[in-house]
């Protein structure tokens, strides 16, 4: 799944790698958003992401464990961040 920003998660699979550079395909084709761009047709619910483990503000680069709901050991966050250049 990848996080494009501001609630457009979008679940895609690797076609092809080269030299650090990935192709992937999206399962649901992104749309024009009207400004030469592209988006998700539909948007999370930041309260949903923030209920799935997300945190509502960015977070800085490093990681995270999240608390453990049940007092047990800290587990990983359900999604993960990354910075797309």
């Amino acid at each position: 799944m990848l996080d494009l920003g501001s609630g457009q998660l979008a679940v895609f699979k690797v076609v092809h790698s080269k030299n650090g550079s990935q192709g992937v395909a999206f399962e649901i084709p992104l749309v024009n958003d009207g400004a030469d761009g592209l988006v998700t047709s539909r948007r999370v619910s930041p309260y949903a992401l923030a209920e799935a483990g997300m945190p509502l503000a960015a977070l800085g680069s490093g990681s995270y464990p999240m608390p453990a709901q049940d007092g047990g050991k800290p587990g990983l966050p359900k999604f993960t961040q990354l910075k797309v250049d």
